[in-house]
């Protein structure tokens, strides 16, 4: 019935008419600036997650930077293994191979955890911007640094988490028709099952922060409920975040938790008379999409000028403004938020960007070195609890929607158990997570545990049903 109904949906939106693009506005023929003949050519190799328009406009921004200081050039290379997560791992395995330096010189983009594990294994290189590049810029914001206190790695616009909602479905299907989701909680209605969209954590490390920070604002074990009800209304786990808010806009599903860029680049799209996006009032954060030198980096004078450049109130305009405005982007509208408080007053009027995070009121106080040790365990549970047995976890909560009184009860002590406690999570986090073997072992007991608990729930309705009550009372 679903599949029906999203068809209905899909016809009448006018953006099927049109080619598909997730990212930017009308683009031009021209390329990058270039100097016709530049001093010198010096040369930049980055690792990154970042869209096509980040890529564009940093680098034509900076090679005019260049340009302009000195007379040179500057000659990048871009490497993208497909999201922040399988970036780290390829730098990893590069290291392992050559522990003295690879053929990179930055890593830019994917938040801040994946940097905190390249820092643990002394994969950055430090480098100390002087006291003028730094000026303007806070440390922190709502206890998530901006800037590494070691100087490996600096924040270099800010991401927020929000709710996409596609106006046009929850105006055409029936069962949708008054609701309005505000709250990550609101995604747990039982009459968005199969209309939420989502990503997987393991290959986006932007959406892991999604997921951790249910966690931290709900608390441990009803952020895991939430997260388990949230997800059973999945209609499927997509494998880039960028993904997803490009299904939503096309009416596929009705909302979906979405990163603030990927959202406002569809807003930008299709208009917001179709989409929305929203951030939880007091249950959101933001936090910072880092830069960082790689140890060993083989271009390092031209890696500290690009960390410097970033830093500056010229990138933070560039992050903001509309594509046209004077000091914005070329040819990409890119919709970051500024890790610099003047730059909102800077850019009002001339963005598309309404809200400053650094006078937004954020009730959540986010515990950063905790999400950051548990970075790789909490993926492989996520994994195990909600990706991998997605079928078996959305029958489960179907099945427990539809359950009332003692019953529901009972199958709630099945749907929302965990194989760990939060401080269990976190020793192990130090211990078997270093062993291979463990490792395995103890996903596959978890992938086990939730089967057979899915599976007891669903058993349970088909008992209730069968016996034929309406009601838990006692005969």
């Amino acid at each position: 019935m679903v599949s029906r109904l999203k068809q209905l949906v899909l016809l009448p939106l006018p953006i099927l008419a049109l080619p598909l693009f997730l990212f930017g506005t009308s683009r031009t023929d021209d390329g990058p600036f270039r100097a016709d003949h530049p001093t010198r050519v010096r040369k930049l190799v980055i690792c990154s997650p970042q869209w096509e328009g980040i890529r564009f406009e940093f680098e034509d921004a900076f090679r005019r930077h260049m340009h302009a200081r000195d007379g040179s050039d500057v000659e990048f290379t871009w490497y993208d293994q497909g999201g922040g997560t399988k970036i780290l791992r390829w730098i990893e395995e590069q290291f392992a191979q050559r522990p003295d330096g690879i053929d990179a010189d930055l890593m830019f983009g994917g938040g801040t955890d994946p940097y905190d594990t390249l820092k643990k294994k002394g994969l950055l290189a430090r480098y100390d911007p002087s006291p003028e590049e730094l000026d303007g810029v806070p440390a922190e914001l709502a206890g998530f640094p901006i800037l590494d206190p070691d100087r490996t790695w600096f924040g270099t616009c800010l991401t927020s988490f929000g709710i996409m909602v596609n106006r046009r479905v929850f105006e055409l299907v029936p069962e949708l028709r008054g609701l309005d989701p505000k709250t990550w909680e609101d995604l747990c209605d039982p009459r968005l099952h199969g209309w939420v969209g989502g990503a997987d954590p393991r290959g986006s490390s932007s959406y892991h922060t999604v997921y951790e920070i249910l966690l931290q604002a709900h608390g441990f074990a009803h952020g895991f409920e939430v997260i388990r009800l949230m997800s059973g209304n999945t209609t499927s786990f997509t494998k880039f975040s960028a993904e997803v808010p490009k299904i939503c806009a096309v009416g596929q599903t009705a909302c979906a938790p979405a990163i603030d860029q990927y959202a406002l680049a569809q807003i930008d799209r299709v208009g917001d008379a179709v989409v929305s996006f929203r951030v939880p009032d007091h249950l959101s954060l933001v936090n910072p999409d880092a830069l960082g030198i790689l140890k060993g980096a083989k271009n390092r004078e031209t890696a500290e000028l690009f960390v410097d450049f970033m830093l500056s109130a010229e990138a933070a305009r560039l992050w903001m403004l509309r594509r046209g405005e004077d000091g914005g982007p070329r040819r990409y509208t890119l919709n970051r938020l500024a890790i610099r408080p003047a730059t909102y007053a800077e850019t009002k009027g001339r963005t598309n960007l309404l809200e400053d995070p650094f006078q937004r009121p954020l009730s959540i106080r986010y515990d950063y070195a905790r999400a950051s040790e548990r970075w790789t365990i909490l993926n492989d549970a996520l994994g195990a609890l909600v990706i991998d047995t997605h079928r078996e976890l959305a029958a489960a909560v179907e099945a427990y929607h539809g359950l009332t009184g003692e019953t529901k009860r009972q199958a709630a002590e099945l749907l929302f158990a965990n194989p760990f406690t939060e401080d269990e999570l976190g020793a192990m986090a130090g211990r078997e997570w270093k062993e291979e073997k463990m490792r395995e072992t103890l996903r596959a007991q978890w992938l086990e545990f939730a089967r057979e608990r899915y599976g007891a729930v669903v058993t349970l309705a088909r008992l209730r049903a069968a016996d034929g009550s309406t009601e838990d009372e006692p005969r």
